[in-house]
């Protein structure tokens, strides 16, 4: 929706219209040309532009029987958006880590609880919890509290490479490191690519 903003000037309305077509396209079926080979992020930002595109041509074609000027202000070749693009990609990678940190919830709570408290240090800019408040935590030694961090590290990064996989429809190593750089998750989970 960010995206759609930004490409019709922040006219609600439009953006509201221009959604209910792509809506519409999707539960007709018209939507299902997707070849997996390629980029999902690319063939739905593409869908996207090409909606907003018809919907601004069907408008102008309305103006013009209607003898009314509408200025569109909208350039069809402009290539980037670049804040809409990182909009969209922080929304699709935030869904990704959640829909991940739920898998670890649901095999292996301790692994959960660990990168919880991490997750909310880092969203409240406080240090990384030491070994000793995850022990704390966790009812162990700092040893086995050291143990756990790491691996709960190595399974939710398994966790999310394989919600790539699922998300992108292959399990073909270059691809998921394709998309996992274009979301900025690479560095994350390279150690646990490469043990595929």
């Amino acid at each position: 929706l960010a995206y759609v903003r930004s490409m019709l000037r922040g006219d609600q309305q439009a953006v509201t219209a221009v959604w209910d077509r792509i809506i519409l396209k999707w539960l007709e079926g018209r939507l299902s040309n997707y070849d997996r080979n390629f980029s999902f992020r690319v063939y739905f930002k593409e869908v996207l532009r090409n909606e907003v595109r018809g919907y601004l041509r069907d408008r102008a074609r309305e103006a013009m029987r209607s003898w009314q000027h509408i200025d569109t202000d909208f350039d069809a070749q402009d290539p980037e958006h670049h804040s809409a693009s990182e909009e969209f990609d922080s929304h699709f990678r935030t869904g990704l880590l959640q829909r991940a940190l739920s898998n670890i919830k649901e095999t292996e709570e301790r692994f959960f609880l660990v990168l919880q408290m991490q997750i909310d240090a880092e969203q409240s800019g406080a240090k990384q919890p030491r070994s000793a408040d995850i022990a704390a935590a966790l009812n162990t030694t700092e040893e086995n509290a050291r143990a756990i961090r790491k691996r709960a590290r190595d399974a939710y990064a398994a966790a999310i490479i394989s919600e790539t996989a699922e998300w992108i429809g292959t399990s073909e190593i270059q691809r998921i490191k394709e998309t996992l750089e274009d979301l900025g998750l690479l560095d994350y989970c390279e150690r646990a690519l490469t043990d595929k």
